[in-house]
């Protein structure tokens, strides 16, 4: 008996240890669950906001990808332009210094041939020094050598000095027409090299 109620003592301990045991097993399970379950709810919104930002940016990706590549053609095309309008430039430059060298020589021409005719010297002298002149007209040509002619040296001092006197006239118009010119070439090749500058 005393067997018996020994073993009955010591299974209704046991007894007692095992459902404390299984209490806090539950209630860890239960806390544990908890505790997963809001895990995996947490991995799972993480992860559909992953997918939505990997979306995005892969459409993001995309659209960058697309203006990249537009933006290289654009910069070829500015290049292009660059350098169609550059050529265009030195020729332009080219031009100008061509022009600018011819009429800077027609005004000093002129200058030295009004020197001449101010000098009372010979009016052959004055038309020899215009001849080498291109810029100067046909025109203008054969009219002062038309005066030259005239003016020979068995005419009187007075219809010599009327002669030179119109010549001095038409040297003196064809002078300032010619830096009047020259000062618009210069203007416009300074306004053509800042819109060149510009463009760039």
């Amino acid at each position: 008996v005393k067997l018996l109620q020994d073993m009955q003592t010591r299974l209704t301990e046991e007894a007692k240890t095992d459902e404390e045991i299984y209490e806090k097993m539950t209630c860890w399970c239960e806390v544990t669950e908890k505790e997963k379950k809001a895990s995996i709810a947490a991995a799972e919104a993480a992860i559909d906001e992953s997918i939505a930002a990997i979306e995005e940016n892969s459409a993001l990706s995309a659209q960058l990808k697309a203006e990249i590549e537009a933006l290289k053609a654009e910069m070829e095309k500015a290049q292009e332009a660059i350098d169609d309008a550059t050529g265009l430039r030195e020729q332009e430059r080219a031009e100008f210094e061509a022009e600018n060298k011819e009429l800077l020589e027609t005004i000093a021409a002129l200058t030295q041939a009004l020197e001449v005719l101010g000098k009372h010297q010979s009016l052959l002298e004055v038309r020899a020094k215009l001849q080498s002149l291109k810029r100067i007209k046909a025109v203008e040509m054969q009219r002062i050598s038309a005066l030259v002619q005239q003016s020979a040296p068995t005419q009187s001092a007075k219809s010599y000095n009327s002669r030179s006197g119109e010549i001095f006239g038409i040297l003196s118009q064809m002078k300032e027409t010619f830096e009047q010119n020259h000062n618009k070439t210069l203007t416009e090749e300074a306004r053509a090299q800042a819109m060149f500058e510009d463009l760039v």
